[in-house]
């Protein structure tokens, strides 16, 4: 993994390019979920979230989903199909 190293409270630790890498967050409509998906979509990755909406709701995403890096897909991963489009690509 090549990126640069950041410093914090004076531990110094790598920074990963996430710049052109596609990430699947699974319950990303949940509030750690979408801040996730906020924290990604910042550091310029592409978002495929999966969820179920069980806990989560579509106000946490709204705004991600309008940018063209995020995909959404209701559903459970427990279910084959729901399971096999979240890896597709």
């Amino acid at each position: 993994m090549e990126g640069s190293r950041k410093e914090r409270a004076g531990v110094t630790y790598p920074t990963y390019p996430w710049s052109s890498k596609q990430v699947l967050v699974t319950g990303g409509a949940s509030f750690i979920g979408s801040t996730l998906v906020d924290a990604l979509l910042d550091r310029g990755a592409s978002v495929r979230i999966v969820d179920d909406f069980s806990s989560g709701g579509m106000r946490n995403i709204e705004h991600a989903t309008a940018n063209g890096s995020v995909q959404l897909l209701r559903g459970d991963l427990r279910d084959p199909d729901i399971a096999a489009q979240s890896v597709e690509g």
